[in-house]
């Protein structure tokens, strides 16, 4: 193993994850002024990431306290996932009875299928790319009308997880977890501490009756609706504020000893640090005066990335011969799961016995995730779960073997819609869609 060629690595990743971390800081405390206060929980964790930065810059060993602080955050987030992933089922069934409240402009006439489908295969086959393709593939079948059996909707889901055959038995675990998400295998049982009103909001949305839901009951959940998702948007953003500071910290907690910096570099990083820890636990934002200390790192977070990505190494060249070499590889590994740009990526990954995904793997996993789905669907309006497939099939890897097999889905899904109201809401989605 090059162990000269680690350091440089390191090093690089040091100076980039330093300023970053006092880039996204000063970001944290410009919004301190006038934010609304974060629920005890997320308030109870940026606390506790003061209190370790505090405790870095004195010097003191903070990687376990990191650590414990990271699953913290994840927890938090998963929360905030579970009721998010929730609320999006629900807004797609609000959203296909907004046609029966809400009637379109006077004269205006909605597209036939024919037209509809040529202007989604329009807009599709405009990507620049396979991936920009792909993409509007996802975003299309996330609006259109669903009227697929329980068999059918499996097969599909089967088909489009047979890419993860072959593949990482981690990317595998990675998209189970969000269908299982999507699938609402993972909504909220009880309003735990902080989230009683998005728990009543839930509620309040599972014992609808949508088939013969009021004008009045549609207003008050679209009001709700409203209110849950800004609520859950200002969490999400705190959690991924909050994670991005840990990582960085994290990551100069470990890699930092193992490496040689400027010494000049490093006094005024500390200092511009403990310059925004001051105005954290205050409260506020920084002055005109402590703003200017920001200019001299213009730029430099641009060139660390750069010499990280340009110099690094395979798995092959972290191969270790002693344990110090395996100490240095392993901090290199976890230093580049917080390079990545993920920032709830596990650090240490869990492992099974296979670390390929075999198709016995993938069809056990896709029995058990067909098995949970069956059992909790059965108490499920048939509004909700056509929400759910659709929001589960536009999260799965394009299935289509080609451009007119989308053509033909896109078609048959507006055809086989006998519901005048819900194909007109879901017209008005496509478009909206498109047009954004």
């Amino acid at each position: 193993m090059e162990i000269k060629r680690i350091k440089k690595q390191l090093s690089a990743a040091c100076g980039c994850g330093g300023v970053r971390l006092a880039l996204n800081y000063y970001m944290y405390c410009d919004s301190l002024d006038g934010r609304e206060p974060p629920c005890e929980a997320i308030k109870a964790c940026e606390e506790r990431f003061h209190r370790l930065l505090g405790a870095w810059l004195e010097g003191e060993e903070t990687e376990a306290e990191l650590l414990d602080l990271r699953q913290a955050v994840m927890a938090e987030m998963e929360k905030v996932t579970s009721y998010t992933d929730s609320f999006q089922a629900y807004e797609y069934v609000l959203n296909r009875l907004e046609a029966r409240f809400e009637p379109g402009p006077a004269g205006q006439a909605e597209p036939g299928t024919d037209e509809l489908t040529q202007e989604c295969m329009d807009f599709i086959t405009k990507g620049k790319d396979a991936r920009t393709v792909n993409e509007r593939i996802q975003l299309v079948i996330a609006q259109l009308p669903v009227r697929l059996t329980r068999q059918k909707f499996f097969s599909m889901v089967e088909e489009g997880m047979s890419v993860y055959k072959g593949g990482p038995a981690e990317g595998l675990r990675d998209m189970l977890y969000i269908l299982r998400s999507q699938a609402l295998l993972m909504q909220p049982k009880e309003g735990t501490a902080g989230y009683e009103k998005l728990f009543d909001f839930l509620t309040a949305f599972k014992k609808a009756d949508y088939r013969e839901l009021s004008r009045e009951e549609y207003g008050r959940l679209s009001r709700e609706l409203g209110e849950a998702t800004e609520c859950l948007i200002s969490r999400s953003d705190s959690c991924m504020q909050l994670m991005d500071l840990i990582n960085d910290l994290y990551l100069l907690s470990i890699a930092r000893p193992q490496v040689m910096v400027e010494a000049g570099q490093e006094q005024y990083l500390k200092k511009f640090l403990k310059t925004l820890l001051a105005c954290a636990q205050k409260g506020r934002g920084m002055g005109d005066e402590e703003e200017d200390l920001l200019y001299e790192m213009e730029g430099k977070q641009e060139a660390y990335f750069e010499q990280w990505m340009q110099y690094s190494l395979s798995e092959t060249a972290l191969s270790a011969a002693d344990e110090e070499e395996k100490r240095l590889a392993d901090i290199y590994r976890r230093v580049e799961k917080l390079m990545s740009g993920s920032p709830f990526a596990e650090l240490e990954p869990k492992r099974s016995e296979k670390d390929v995904a075999d198709a016995a793997m993938v069809r056990e996993a896709l029995n058990c995730l067909f098995e949970e789905i069956s059992a909790v669907w059965k108490d499920e309006p048939r509004a909700v779960v056509r929400a759910v497939m659709a929001g589960i099939l536009s999260s799965l890897p394009v299935f289509f073997s080609s451009l007119e097999d989308v053509r033909e889905y896109v078609r048959n899904s507006l055809l086989s819609c006998a519901d005048e109201s819900e194909r007109t809401a879901s017209a008005r989605m496509l478009r909206a869609v498109m047009e954004e």
